[in-house]
């Protein structure tokens, strides 16, 4: 998986979530400017292949400069741009202060501790929990996330697969696959990061990808199966495999 990958990340990392990743309600309670908020999600949000709808919002005062990096956003522009944001970033200020670590770092002290590259965010890619029992991913297109989840965007030249590929990864005989290289944690829960997931062997269809477009992920299993050769009995128990990390 590494080598058709641009890159396999952890999301954005705050320093401080009970201030800068609130939800709907608290925007609307404090009339909160929505400019420099971003709809975010964690890991516990992407289930069955899909985003759940989570309502939660993220503070990422960043923005893109001229040569392509991801700059803080000056605090005299958030100032005067969302001046209720600005005060409820102040009234907040001892606490962010309070990281020791932090302090001694160069940031400003509203920024986020580690906001990635603000330009991955927009393009798509497969996202995914850090944490998992089995492999879960999700196709999106622009999509910001944090803490427990992570994303992997294909290189360009690989970008045709990436319906394809949504079934790959989700799939009992990669999420079995997977399972032997990754850590085991506990309860049969694996770690999902760019250090095993470039080790997931990928193999390719001869077939014209347009019929993976419309594939339900039953019939993906079937048809893995029968294109590596895998008998119905090592099938099998894979399945049971799999299902023994449940009992666990």
């Amino acid at each position: 998986f590494g080598n058709i990958t641009k890159s396999i990340s952890q999301g954005i990392v705050t320093g401080f979530n009970d201030i800068y990743y609130v939800s709907e309600d608290i925007i609307k309670k404090y009339g909160l400017e929505t400019g420099y908020f971003v709809h975010a999600y964690k890991g516990k949000d992407i289930r069955g292949g899909k985003l759940l709808e989570n309502g939660m919002y993220l503070f990422y005062p960043y923005e893109i400069d001229d040569k392509g990096k991801t700059v803080p956003v000056p605090e005299e522009k958030i100032k005067s741009n969302a001046p209720r944001l600005y005060k409820y970033l102040e009234s907040n200020k001892d606490k962010l202060l309070s990281r020791g670590y932090f302090v001694k770092s160069n940031k400003k002290w509203y920024e986020l501790w580690n906001p990635r590259k603000k330009e991955h965010f927009f393009h798509k890619k497969f996202v995914f929990a850090e944490l998992s029992m089995f492999n879960d991913f999700a196709l999106v297109e622009e999509c910001f996330y944090t803490d427990s989840a992570c994303g992997a965007e294909l290189l360009a030249e690989y970008s045709k697969y990436y319906p394809y590929l949504l079934l790959y990864l989700n799939s009992d005989i990669a999420t079995y696959i997977y399972k032997k290289i990754s850590v085991p944690k506990a309860n049969g829960y694996s770690i999902y990061k760019n250090a095993f997931l470039k080790e997931l062997p990928i193999i390719f269809p001869d077939e014209n990808l347009s019929k993976f477009d419309e594939m339900s992920q039953e019939e993906f299993n079937v048809y893995i199966r029968d294109m590596i050769g895998i008998t119905e009995e090592e099938y099998c128990n894979i399945l049971q495999t799999l299902n023994d990390y449940k009992e666990k």
